[in-house]
């Protein structure tokens, strides 16, 4: 697993991440990896951080700034 990279955002971390986990998280992560799922999986990822301030447990804190007017 070493030669997939030393850093790694967004949905190819969790990617990742699930490699190093038990089967069935292992698989999940591996198919994560490949297209079209890493397409999907970076959609939804973007989708879910634009949004956590919406889902349980979310704060207005987790809100990302809008853009600054002068």
């Amino acid at each position: 697993m070493g030669d997939d990279s030393s850093r790694a955002s967004g949905a190819r971390a969790g990617a990742l991440l699930l490699r190093r986990a038990a089967q069935p998280w292992r698989a999940v992560g591996a198919i994560m990896l490949n297209p079209p799922i890493s397409w999907l999986a970076a959609a939804l990822y973007r989708l879910v951080a634009k949004n956590r301030h919406r889902l349980p447990g979310g704060t207005p804190a987790c809100a990302f700034p809008g853009p600054k007017h002068d």
